[in-house]
């Protein structure tokens, strides 16, 4: 009785250690296995069993405790590779190993486009995303100063497991954007105090607020494709605002009318709403769409050329000018080659 006593303990380790170290499926294909919240480690094993992730054994939940696992396991996606084993299987779930997934933010794409990107992945919320995006309260809570978030969720790729609540990624992505200001600032005024509250400066000249460099650097970034001409831009749109003179840049007068992708006509550059920068003189009230990095630091670093002017060379690229009667003649330069008349 002794013996047994003694070598009973030493058998069941064994078989754990052998049980939890065996492949816990057969198979060329990885498994999913989605576990709700609250589930405990009978309703764990049922939905792995289900998913033909193992089959139920009592030496799982053994194998669970013996490791202390039991109380650990948590809620998630989770996928399981052909040749896991049954501990590694435990080991993920208490680590919360769930499935990461990745969206791609583009950058100068506005909040309705980003909700139609998440809408298409099949991420829920996208209209929560609209919503939370215009929350005076919640706005607040970010530490963002502004009517609404558009220009403030920064392009770059996201990762996040299956059912992450859309406030969170909405919280990262505005996070990025301040922690990007941030360093735009700092590059700009190494000397200086950054205060995201507070106003900015600019080519060593302006104070902007962030709001203000956001919307300027969204502007850019609908303007030009081309990273070497962000900051050329971003120096005619910063001349015309030091001069009293109007930006008119046709992608805010896109932006008011909400007529993304149609040509605009000469009735809609006099339409007058609050974006239309050939009415009204000024920055529009917020940015037209989230700019990436590079449009930003253009606009706290432009070039400094003095241009007042640009306009398409119709190479994908543009001709700036610093005078009205040089930009007259490049675009008159334009429209022949767009005409196909040789000079």
């Amino acid at each position: 009785a002794a013996l047994l006593a003694i070598l009973a303990p030493l058998v069941l380790l064994l078989s754990l250690r052998a049980y939890g170290g065996a492949p816990a499926f057969s198979g060329r294909e990885p498994i999913t296995v989605d576990i709700p919240p609250g589930a405990g480690l009978e309703q764990i094993e049922n939905r792995l069993a289900a998913a033909g992730a193992l089959t139920p054994d009592i030496r799982f939940s053994w194998l669970a405790a013996w490791h202390g696992l039991a109380r650990s396991l948590k809620a998630g996606e989770y996928r399981f590779p052909p040749g896991t084993t049954r501990l590694e299987m435990l080991r993920r779930m208490a680590g919360g190993e769930t499935v990461r997934r990745a969206i791609t933010i583009a950058e100068g794409l506005n909040l309705y486009q980003i909700a139609a990107l998440v809408r298409g992945r099949g991420i829920a919320g996208a209209e929560k995303l609209l919503s939370l995006s215009r929350n005076q309260a919640y706005i607040r809570s970010l530490g963002v100063r502004a009517p609404s978030l558009e220009g403030y969720l920064f392009p770059d790729t996201y990762y996040y497991a299956k059912n992450t609540p859309m406030r969170h990624l909405v919280a990262v992505m505005t996070a990025r954007t301040m922690d990007v200001l941030a360093e735009a600032c700092r590059l700009a005024a190494p000397e200086a105090a950054c205060d995201p509250d507070g106003p900015m400066t600019v080519a060593g000249k302006e104070e902007l607020t962030a709001h203000e460099i956001l919307t300027l650097a969204s502007i850019v970034e609908k303007e030009t494709a081309l990273p070497e001409e962000r900051p050329l831009v971003a120096e005619v749109f910063l001349n015309r605002l030091r001069r009293g003179m109007r930006l008119q840049a046709d992608p805010t007068v896109t932006y008011g009318l909400g007529s993304f992708g149609k040509p605009l006509t000469k009735r809609d550059l006099l339409a007058d709403n609050p974006y239309n920068t050939y009415v009204h003189a000024g920055l529009p009230p917020g940015p037209i769409c989230n700019p990436g990095r590079a449009a930003i630091e253009a606009v706290v670093r432009p070039a400094g050329t003095g241009a007042l002017y640009f306009v398409a060379n119709g190479r994908g690229g543009h001709v700036f000018s610093k005078t009205l009667a040089a930009h007259n003649r490049a675009v008159r330069a334009y429209r022949l080659r767009k005409n196909g008349v040789k000079k």
